[in-house]
């Protein structure tokens, strides 16, 4: 047997499950209250600082619940926030330093949308003074605003692109889908049937002239007993040329016609003549018979006339007078008809042939042609008998074939005193989408002298458009709707939706509600108008753009000239309905928390924190305010907030330092305790609206109509997880999440996007890598990136990374490198950590938690980590339990991995690291108190003789505050509040002096504290006692194999005595339990009475080795090293000594 010595070089390597030969030299059975540091060595947890009851406040509104979702907040190191969000959706906010409570106003004046059933679906993310808080059971919904319709579909736009000669600018107005039939001469005929060759035939019977063919002077001549060469037949006088423009009835005048009246003198003068055109239909054929005046015509096929139509009647037979008259309503058939003579109709025979044309004929305008006739006198006859005659030659060109013409209309004109019959030989016929409106004005005129400009070309369209009609005969179109715009003419129609069109494209550009290209949109138009832009056959290229106008300065636009900007479709939904987003909760700039949807409200922020006299005089409505130094300045705008007052933002009139003045409503009286902000200069974010495009161009973000699981912050983007989707605003613009532009793709514009996957991929969580943002599934990682150096809608993508399960009540956390993450499956909780992320291929994952498989319930819902201290923090809700894992990384290689646990004083019911603080709520006898557990000694952190002090829920009683009795030698004092858990209650003194260091018990006496012997004058430390234990494990035989050591579990050893090292030490106890042998207990006081300095606390730090003696088998005892005592106790390592014996077989 060899007498054998060994050294555990610390005891900081924490609580490891496995079999004790498993361990590593380091790692202990439990370890309870301790904290494991590769500085210090294995330390007595921090003190539970008493920072505040959040349950004794005297406006019980403020005090804490026993259900909601706690967060914190913090800002910087002298401005750190906790904050609870009560299942009725009130929220409380509390200074974690101070622990005051702070005012929260809810400017939304209800907590429907925080009102929630469990913590778990309420969740918040901090960036920067804003708090935005998401209810996950909340749908999103958007809102019954839309972007406004205006006129959209109910106005064009008639832009007149040039100004030309001899075109007609025709306009098509229609509100449905029905057509009318329109038609327009192609081919006409023009025929010279009577000129001054003619004058006198008897064969023709011409229209009413009463002046033409009769001489009206002396002598009594007619134009027909003219001789020759005295007659104008001989001097051609019927040539001369002429444009007419001829619609039904239309009065024209052949102007300077040569028809020849004879003037007082003898003379025969040329002179205007007057009449009117009237159109005849083409004839069709019949026979008849007369009885009396009346005529029976019949006809071989139906002829279609209705009684009162006016007729012309040729009758066959030379010199047969022609008739007009009416159709009778007597006799009237299908094939038959009547009419009564009254142009001698005894001439008429009694039986015979006649040919009918409708007379009069309504609704044929515009026909533009051109006759031209030219002459010359040629002889007749010789000798003496020769006379002169006019030798006549007529063409013609059709220039405009109007409207409604139909083929065999004909009529007649004079032109020169000769009388012309125009014909339509031939038509074209179309088919017109114009119910409203058919605008055919007249053309522009043929004769290039004659000057035309835009607006009387704009002036004759809308001139027709507002002389339409309906059926009923009403006004389409009211004169304020149809408005000539520079060079354009803007159509309205408030009564319903409509189109327009125009044949001629290449004069006129119809906008209406859509064009084909931006190319089309005009210059100039109406202010707001708005357009799409149809671009392509495929839905995904349209976009809106709405008009503006210059602006004046009264901030009104003008109609004329301007810019086109894109826009929303109109009657889109644009608008988040924000009852159903996240709120924010503001930090403002008065120390106060305002809790608001995200609607761009504004607010003011108190300038006066105290009450100030309100007084008015009697006779007028001028409110005086009196408070010393207000400091407001004069014309300032102040909220003016009192239940008695008129509430609202006045303009103040300073009048000094101390007081001022502004207009009331009314006489106000006077009043105290009045509130004054400043009313300026503030406001609250706002959701964004969609402000291009449609639902294809610019969709709804893909969280519309779900839950949001998550926010997020990455890439300077706010982030929502919603479903299988990632949604992410535009980066620096938190609030929008809708694209820029809908006719481009812009790396600013958001980002949506799923992750794919075989399985159910709802994304619960995320954090952020440098190499992207890793997205966790209940059984899923993903990662979030870009292989580009632009991070945009087109080059985002997402990874599948590795399939573990992840506990959606709690979030991931960075360890600086790495992510840790745990997961809920099976009996027991487990906690991952996942290295060498890279955007492809599988990360390294290790299961940290192995080592203490079964040392976590089931449904840990509370994380907190610091990377700055190397630890995390892990719990359930309701246990007084809290785990931690405290680790050290070296390079690349893991110094330390240590598990450990706390047992508080109080049920844990939310906790966060903030600095080197963890600060965490407890309950006791259902009141809750803030602590804060100092990781990292402060300038805060309770020392004695220059050690911690080790209490929880610690407090310091000055000497005001007790007193001494000397009859039942007990100190009294008033209990604190917060001190409400049945544990022992400790002081410890901490004036200097011979007390220095003195430790009591407490004992509760109804609402005071008592403590035995005389504290009167002294300053001391109270609070719950804790006890750090720790269990060694069965000691072994190690040795180093590699990089891995090897326990001889197999060896006969026998331990003599264990030696601990402590460095900052006070009392502690060992328990040694042995097999078949009662338990050995040793306290320790570690300072003797005669060795340590005076007016100290019984404390050493000398790195002192304290001996346990054991002499047992290894294998028949367990060590546990436990201290109680407030003073600290840090373990640095270990040593043993014993006899070793290999009495076994060695492996060969």
């Amino acid at each position: 047997m060899a007498n054998v010595t060994q050294t555990i070089p610390n005891l900081t390597q924490g609580i490891s499950q496995q079999p004790d030969e498993y361990k590593v030299p380091g790692q202990v059975s439990d370890m309870i209250n301790c904290l494991p540091d590769v500085t210090s060595g294995l330390q007595k947890r921090p003190a539970g600082k008493f920072v505040a009851s959040l349950s004794d406040n005297a406006n019980a509104a403020l005090n804490a619940t026993a259900d909601g979702k706690w967060f914190h907040y913090y800002r910087d190191e002298g401005e750190q926030y906790i904050g609870q969000v009560a299942r009725n959706g009130v929220i409380k906010m509390w200074d974690c330093l101070t622990g005051a409570s702070k005012d929260v106003v809810n400017a939304i004046g209800n907590n429907t949308y925080l009102t929630h059933g469990a913590d778990e679906d309420i969740q918040t993310l901090t960036l920067n003074d804003f708090t935005y808080i998401n209810n996950r059971t909340e749908t999103v919904e958007m809102d019954s605003t839309i972007e406004p319709l205006n006129n959209f579909g109910k106005e064009v736009f008639i832009e007149l692109k040039k100004i030309a000669y001899a075109k007609q600018y025709a306009l098509n107005i229609f509100d449905d889908t029905s057509t009318r039939t329109t038609t327009t001469a192609t081919r006409i005929r023009v025929d010279r049937v009577r000129s001054s060759n003619n004058y006198c035939s008897s064969t023709f019977y011409m229209l009413p002239h009463a002046d033409r063919g009769r001489g009206v002077g002396t002598g009594g001549n007619t134009r027909c007993g003219e001789v020759a060469g005295d007659g104008r037949d001989a001097f051609a006088p019927n040539v001369g040329q002429r444009i007419f423009n001829v619609d039904s009835g239309i009065a024209l005048v052949d102007n300077n016609a040569v028809g020849g009246i004879l003037n007082s003198n003898g003379d025969v003068s040329d002179r205007d003549y007057a009449y009117n055109v009237y159109i005849y239909g083409k004839a069709f054929g019949g026979s008849y018979t007369k009885s009396g005046t009346t005529i029976t015509v019949t006809t071989a096929t139906a002829h279609g006339l209705t009684a009162g139509t006016s007729m012309y009647f040729d009758f066959t037979g030379g010199t047969t007078p022609d008739q007009f008259a009416t159709v009778s309503s007597t006799g009237l058939t299908t094939t038959q008809f009547q009419f009564t003579a009254t142009n001698d109709p005894n001439s008429i025979p009694n039986s015979g042939n006649v040919n009918s044309s409708k007379y009069q004929l309504p609704d044929r305008k515009n026909l533009f042609f051109k006759i031209a006739t030219t002459g010359q006198s040629v002889p007749f006859g010789s000798g003496s008998n020769v006379t002169y005659q006019a030798r006549y030659t007529t063409t013609f060109d059709l220039l405009h074939g109007g409207e409604g013409w139909q083929e065999g209309d004909f009529f007649y004109v004079w032109m020169k005193d000769a009388y012309y019959q125009i014909t339509v030989e031939a038509i074209s016929t179309s088919n017109v989408q114009a119910n409203l409106v058919l605008a055919r004005p007249t053309p522009t005129p043929f004769d290039v002298k004659t000057t035309i400009t835009g607006d009387s070309i704009l002036g004759d369209i809308r001139e027709q458009v507002l002389a339409a009609t309906d059926a009923n005969g009403n006004v389409i179109f009211q004169p304020s709707e149809v408005t000539i715009i520079g060079t354009g003419l803007h159509i309205k129609r408030t009564s319903g939706n409509f189109n327009a069109s125009t044949p001629v494209g290449e004069l006129m550009n119809v906008v209406s509600g859509k064009v084909n290209d931006v190319g089309d949109l005009p210059t100039q138009c109406k202010h707001g108008m708005v357009v799409e832009v149809v671009n392509s056959d495929a839905e995904q290229d349209n976009h809106y753009v709405k008009f503006f106008g210059k602006e004046k300065e009264d901030g009104t636009f003008m109609d004329g000239e301007g810019t086109w900007e894109e826009c929303a479709k109109p009657g889109r939904k644009i608008r988040f309905k924000r009852s159903t987003m996240p709120v924010v909760l503001i930090r403002t700039p008065d120390n106060k928390f305002r809790l608001t949807e995200l609607d761009g409200s504004t607010y003011g922020i108190s300038s006066l924190q105290d009450a100030a006299t309100f007084t008015s005089t009697t006779s007028n409505n001028t409110v005086t305010v009196t408070r010393t130094n207000h400091g407001f300045i004069d014309k300032q705008l102040v909220n003016i907030e009192s239940n008695d007052l008129t509430n609202g933002q006045f303009e103040i009139t300073l009048v000094d330092a101390n007081t001022f003045t502004y207009e009331s409503a009314s006489n106000e009286g006077a009043h105290t305790a009045v509130a004054c902000t400043v009313g300026e200069g503030h406001s609250a974010p706002q959701w964004d609206d969609a402000l291009v495009g449609d639902d294809v161009t610019n969709p709804e973000p893909s969280f519309v109509g779900k839950e949001i699981n998550k926010m997020l912050f990455f890439r300077n983007r706010f982030c929502m997880l919603s479903d299988e989707n990632i949604v992410m605003s535009r980066p620096g613009d938190f609030t929008n999440f809708f694209n820029k532009s809908a006719i481009q793709f812009i790396a600013s514009d958001p980002i949506d996007i799923s992750a794919s996957s075989g399985y159910p991929a709802i994304l619960h969580d995320g954090i952020q890598t440098n190499t992207g943002l890793v997205l966790f599934s209940s059984n899923q990682q993903f990662m979030l990136t870009t292989d580009s150096d632009v991070f945009s809608p087109t080059t985002a993508k997402i990874n599948a990374l590795s399939t573990y399960n992840f506990n959606p009540a709690t979030n991931p956390i960075s360890l600086g490198t790495t992510i840790g993450f745990l997961d809920n499956a099976g009996k027991f909780s487990r906690f991952f950590e996942m290295a060498q992320l890279q955007r492809e291929g599988e990360p390294e994952l290790i299961e940290q938690s192995k080592v203490v498989s079964e040392l976590f319930e089931k449904d840990l819902k509370l994380i907190s980590n610091s990377r700055e201290n190397s630890v995390i923090f892990f719990s359930s809700e309701n246990t007084p339990t809290l785990y931690g894992y405290r680790y050290f990384d070296n390079i690349r290689e893991r110094k330390l991995a240590a598990w450990f646990k706390w047992e508080l004083t109080g049920n844990i019911k939310y906790h966060c690291m903030q600095d080197d603080n963890l600060f965490v709520v407890v309950e006791n006898n259902s009141k809750y108190q803030l602590l804060k557990y100092a990781i990292k000694m402060d300038a805060n952190t309770a020392l004695i003789s220059g050690s911690r002090v080790h209490l929880d829920h610690l407090m310091e009683v000055t000497t005001a505050a007790n007193s001494y009795n000397a009859t039942t030698k007990k100190t009294t004092f008033t209990k604190p509040t917060g001190l409400e858990s049945t544990n022992q209650l400790v002081a410890y003194d901490e004036d200097t002096g011979l007390n220095l260091g003195r430790f009591a018990k407490i004992t509760i006496n109804g609402s005071n504290l008592e403590i035995d012997g005389d504290w009167s004058n002294e300053t001391f430390f109270i609070g719950y006692q804790f006890t750090m234990q720790v269990d060694l494990p069965t000691i072994y035989v190690t040795r180093l194999d590699g990089e891995a050591f090897r326990s001889d579990s197999r060896a006969n050893t026998v331990i003599h005595r264990v030696k601990l090292a402590f460095g900052p030490i006070g009392l502690y106890e060992t328990t040694l339990n042995r097999v078949g042998r009662d338990t050995y207990t040793q306290e320790f006081e570690v300072s003797d009475a005669n060795l340590y300095v005076a007016n100290t606390a019984s404390l050493r730090n000398d790195n002192k080795l304290y001996a346990v003696p054991v002499y047992d088998r290894n294998t028949n005892i367990t060590l546990t090293i436990k201290s109680t005592h407030p003073t600290p106790a840090n373990i640095l390592y270990m040593t043993w000594e014993g006899v070793y014996n290999n009495n076994f077989y060695q492996r060969v």
